[in-house]
């Protein structure tokens, strides 16, 4: 069975005043606005999920990270 894996949404078809659906701060300082909720299951503390991310700057919407052009979703703990 093939798996349909979602598109990410791509910065230029967000406004750069787009409202996030989702906003909230990390315990490391990091601000984490959500744009697109993923639509998987939810999951418990401690699980291991595999995802796909873009990591930008939000004043100048410069990339720093993206699981999308490196090829390959990343698989983690949840902390």
């Amino acid at each position: 069975d093939a798996v349909d894996t979602p598109k990410p949404i791509p910065h230029e078809s967000l406004a750069k005043d787009a409202k996030p659906q989702q906003t909230f701060t990390l315990p490391t300082g990091v601000i984490v606005e959500e744009h697109k909720a993923g639509t998987g299951f939810p999951v418990l503390p401690k699980a291991l999920v595999t995802i796909h991310f873009e990591l930008r700057v939000k004043d100048s919407w410069k990339l720093v990270q993206s699981t999308w052009n490196d090829g390959a979703p990343e698989t983690r703990r949840l902390e």
